[in-house]
């Protein structure tokens, strides 16, 4: 990977990681800010019974990470299958919730399994893109955090705006549609990544100087003379 900082803005894979990001943190934010007065809209209850949705988002949060660490400890996960599984089951759990926002009980078991599943997501991430660009890592944390600081201002303004024409229940398909499309990135950066590796396989083994076998001969056995 490139060892400058201007060498690496030329890199697709860089760009893939800011989209990736900054969809990952547009979901995050934007279903934690307005979960809460999504439910409490939609079932027709105060804000104050509605809170505990948030609670259990962060409670998911904290306790997705938790487990994924143990889980890839033991080798169980790889990091691809580890993303798609929760950016799959964050879209689930989001769909789940605009689907049951009558029922308060199953908004809060929608709302901790949303964090549950995007809980590892961010960590993974950052780490798989200080791996990529580990010879300039204070590029890879700006752009992380210019990424997340552009999605956390962005994506819950732009659902607040939406809420007073859409309803809260349509706006809040806005964080599920988020964290389904962190994999289309996700994906385009594997299949980049892989190309850069096999060209660099192929350019080794062109260097490589091949190495033949010289048939050997067997030479007359001369007597000395004594």
């Amino acid at each position: 990977m490139p060892d400058k900082p201007g060498q690496a803005f030329k890199q697709t894979l860089l760009w893939f990681i800011a989209l990736q990001v900054c969809l990952y943190v547009g979901a995050e934010s934007g279903f934690s800010n307005w979960v809460v007065t999504a439910i409490s809209q939609e079932s027709n209850i105060s804000v104050q019974m509605a809170t505990p949705a948030a609670t259990l988002f962060w409670v998911g949060i904290t306790a997705g990470r938790l487990l994924v660490a143990r889980l890839m400890k033991r080798g169980h996960l790889t990091n691809a299958q580890l993303l798609y599984i929760s950016m799959l089951g964050g879209g689930a759990c989001g769909v789940l919730l605009i689907a049951c926002m009558h029922a308060p009980i199953i908004c809060f078991i929608a709302s901790f399994g949303e964090g549950l599943f995007l809980g590892p997501i961010f960590p993974t991430l950052q780490a798989i893109a200080t791996r990529r660009f580990d010879r300039v890592p204070a590029l890879v944390s700006s752009v992380v955090m210019v990424s997340s600081g552009f999605a956390g201002m962005t994506i819950p303004l732009s659902i607040g705006m939406l809420i007073p024409f859409m309803g809260a229940r349509e706006s809040m398909m806005i964080p599920a549609l988020l964290c389904l499309l962190v994999a289309f990135p996700y994906y385009l950066a594997n299949q980049k990544e892989q190309k850069i590796v096999a060209y660099r396989q192929q350019q080794l083994e062109q260097v490589e100087q091949p190495i033949y076998e010289l048939p050997t001969i067997q030479l007359p056995i001369v007597e000395s003379v004594a």
